[in-house]
């Protein structure tokens, strides 16, 4: 090795941990957890109903669940990814984008069950709502996983640290 500092990270093992793994499968597993009760829970409950007074039913709420999730991710890989060139936020809206789109040919295409699903999935305020919040939370969790992350470093640019 000719420069063993170099490789310092990997084998002081500073970039991957088990309890770094075990803190971002909890991460995972409260934003899926956000996701499957806002949308998929919320939604299916007794007195929720579109505004013609018919049932939302388990495949508006389970298709919800599915964009929220593409939804979080794509905002989450936003936030994370720091990426300010022209390709990489085209990417970024080209998820979203695809989940509108493949809904709607899977509405058109499919017959029975599926069918006329896309148009009464956003006309109802509780979906735009549920999506909002999830994204809202997201972010806030963001910050605050962050946050968190940074109290244990030590600024070396403060005066009473030198």
């Amino acid at each position: 090795m000719t420069n063993p500092e170099l490789y310092s990270i990997g084998i002081n093992r500073d970039c991957f941990s088990v309890k770094l793994l075990a803190k971002y499968i909890g991460y995972a597993l409260w934003h899926a957890l956000i996701a499957y009760e806002i949308c998929l829970y919320a939604m299916n409950e007794l007195g929720v109903s579109q505004s013609n007074g018919t049932e939302i039913g388990f495949w508006v709420g389970g298709m919800t669940t599915f964009g929220v999730c593409i939804f979080m991710a794509n905002f989450l890989l936003g936030l994370q990814a720091k990426t300010y060139e022209i390709y990489g936020i085209l990417m970024l809206f080209i998820g979203p984008i695809c989940y509108f789109f493949f809904y709607w040919v899977l509405n058109n295409i499919f017959v029975g069950d599926i069918a006329c699903l896309f148009a009464p999935n956003f006309s109802i305020g509780v979906i735009w709502v549920a999506m909002l919040f999830c994204l809202i939370q997201q972010y806030a969790v963001e910050k605050a996983f962050q946050a968190f992350k940074k109290i244990g470093e030590i600024d070396d640019n403060l005066p009473w640290a030198k």
